[in-house]
């Protein structure tokens, strides 16, 4: 019998996962409002009533794939990026970076281009600001002075930068890009521009 649930869990989660794919696909191509449950299904090979079983409607479907984009960033992403910038090697750390750009390339071309989400913007902003603070805590350090405006500024551009890059038809490759949010964020961009 616990076979029986461990096999139906694993092609509940296969199916939800499929359907999460196919919406990513096309939220990429076209507007949230032009996306259809029966194009949805008829691309994921599901009847609608199994799209039913696990989720409202389009707008739900929205909502958990950005459910699980922010614990991405909040179990995988954020801790790392606070680890290089307390003096973790950036190199070292960098492929969980760059693990996470590319398999979410599709979101951030969905959700910061073709149907660009300022709640989901802001919500990436909230779980960095969340994560940080807890970090300080941690270490028993006060937060430094004017904090959401550092984080507004480097959340940012860091996501104008993710953007840019999901959105032109040749990007620069995935660890160039790592390199580059490197030099900007401990070097600066005047520097990185001008060499001051």
């Amino acid at each position: 019998m616990e076979r029986i649930k461990k096999t139906d869990s694993r092609k509940v989660l296969q199916t939800k996962n499929r359907i999460k794919e196919v919406f990513l696909e096309l939220c990429a191509e076209k507007p949230l409002d032009k996306i259809s449950i029966k194009e949805l299904t008829a691309l994921a090979q599901i009847n609608r009533s199994t799209f039913y079983a696990h989720f409202h409607d389009i707008y739900d479907l929205k909502d958990q794939v950005a459910a699980d984009f922010s614990r991405t960033m909040r179990e995988r992403i954020f801790p790392v990026i606070i680890d290089i910038a307390s003096g973790v090697d950036f190199t070292e750390n960098s492929y969980q970076i760059i693990d996470v750009y590319e398999q979410y390339r599709t979101f951030f071309r969905a959700f910061l281009l073709t149907n660009r989400d300022e709640q989901l913007v802001d919500s990436v902003k909230e779980t960095a600001r969340e994560t940080l603070l807890q970090r300080f805590a941690g270490m028993g350090v006060e937060p430094p002075q004017h904090l959401e405006y550092m984080l507004e500024y480097l959340l940012g551009a860091q996501l104008a930068l993710l953007a840019r890059w999901v959105g032109e038809p040749e990007p620069p490759p995935v660890e160039e890009l790592v390199a580059l949010v490197k030099r900007l964020n401990f070097q600066g961009p005047v520097h990185c521009l001008f060499g001051v």
